[in-house]
C-alpha cells in the first residue's frame, strides 16, 4: 500500500514538474493579465486568450471549442509544442504576434490568429497563381508544390526538389503593398513531428525586391514558429506608407540546417505581412 502511495505522489510531482504554461514555453512576458490573439471571419471576432493556467475560447465554433475556459498546459513532442485541455491536443506555432494551431481531424489550419484586434489584418495569404519555383519534390503521387506555401496544412510544405540541400533554389511570387513575410520552416506534421527535425530546414535565405532591385541575407532560427522577415528598404524608392514593398519577391536558399535522415528542404508556408507587428522590438535585425 505504501508503495503505491509513494508512487501516486510521484505521478502527481512529476505532471506538475513537466506541464509548462503558454509564457513560459514561448518566452512571452505574461506581466499583463492574459494574452489574446484575435482572428476574424464573416460572422465577426472569435478569440484565444491564454493565463498562466487557463485558455480561454471566444466564439471558436469552427473546430467544436465554442465559448468556454479550462487548464491546459504545453508538452514536447519531438520538440514541436503540443497544447493539452480536456481531452484535446492541438500542435500550436507561435510567437508573441502570431498563433497557428493545427489539429487531429483538420486538414489545414484550426486556428489561426495575431495580438492585433483592429479591422485591419496584419497578415494576408499569398496568391497562388503567382507562385512558382525553380524546383519542387515528386515521392510518388505526392507534390510538393510551391502552391504549399499559402495552404499552411499540416504535412503540406514545398520541399525543394534538387540533389543535395536545395541551396540555390527559389521561390518566386508577388507581393501586395507589403512590410515584410511572416515564414514557418521544417516539415511539419501533426501526426508525425518527427519530421521536422529528419528533414532539412532553411538557415540563411535571400530575399530579393525585383522592383526594387535591392536584396537582403536573414538568419533564421532553428523552429518551426513563425519567424518574421522585414523588406529592406530603397530610400530612393521609398512608398510612401510605412515604406511598403509591391511587386515580385524571390525567395533563395543560401544555407540550410541539416536533416537527421534526408537533405531534402522544407518550408512550412510564407505569408505577406501588411504591417510591422511592433517597429521598436523587431524579431529579426537586418544583416
Amino acid at each position: 500500500m505504501k508503495n503505491i502511495f509513494f508512487m501516486l505522489l510521484a505521478i502527481l510531482f512529476c505532471n506538475k514538474l513537466f506541464s509548462i504554461s503558454f509564457f513560459e514555453f514561448f518566452n512571452i512576458n505574461s506581466e499583463r493579465y492574459g494574452y489574446t490573439y484575435y482572428s476574424q471571419d464573416a460572422f465577426g471576432w472569435k478569440s484565444i486568450s491564454f493565463y498562466d493556467e487557463i485558455i480561454d475560447f471566444y466564439r471558436v465554433f469552427d473546430f467544436g471549442l465554442g465559448e468556454k475556459n479550462c487548464k491546459y498546459d504545453i508538452r514536447t513532442i519531438e520538440e514541436l509544442p503540443y497544447m493539452y485541455f480536456e481531452k484535446n491536443n492541438y500542435l500550436l506555432l507561435s510567437n508573441k504576434y502570431f498563433i497557428f494551431m493545427y489539429g487531429k481531424d483538420y486538414p489545414e489550419v484550426v486556428f489561426e490568429g495575431e495580438v492585433n484586434s483592429s479591422p485591419q489584418t496584419i497578415f494576408v495569404d499569398i496568391d497562388a497563381n503567382t507562385v512558382s519555383t525553380t524546383s519542387f519534390l515528386t515521392e510518388g503521387n505526392k507534390k510538393y508544390k510551391p502552391e504549399n506555401i499559402f495552404i499552411n496544412a499540416s504535412d503540406c510544405p514545398w520541399v525543394e526538389g534538387v540533389k543535395g540541400y536545395g541551396i540555390g533554389e527559389k521561390l518566386i511570387f508577388e507581393v501586395n503593398p507589403s512590410r515584410g513575410l511572416l515564414i514557418s520552416i521544417g516539415y511539419v506534421s501533426y501526426e508525425k513531428p518527427y519530421l521536422y527535425r529528419k528533414n532539412s530546414r532553411p538557415k540563411t535565405v535571400r530575399i530579393y525586391l525585383k522592383n526594387s532591385d535591392i536584396y537582403q541575407l536573414y538568419e533564421l532560427n532553428d523552429t518551426p514558429n513563425p519567424q518574421i522577415l522585414i523588406f529592406p528598404i530603397n530610400e530612393k524608392k521609398m512608398y510612401p506608407y510605412q515604406e511598403r514593398y509591391k511587386g515580385t519577391v524571390e525567395l533563395e536558399i543560401i544555407d540550410v540546417y541539416k536533416g537527421d535522415n534526408w537533405d531534402d528542404t522544407c518550408i512550412n508556408f510564407v505569408k505577406s505581412l501588411l504591417w510591422e507587428p511592433n517597429d521598436s522590438d523587431r524579431e529579426f535585425e537586418m544583416n
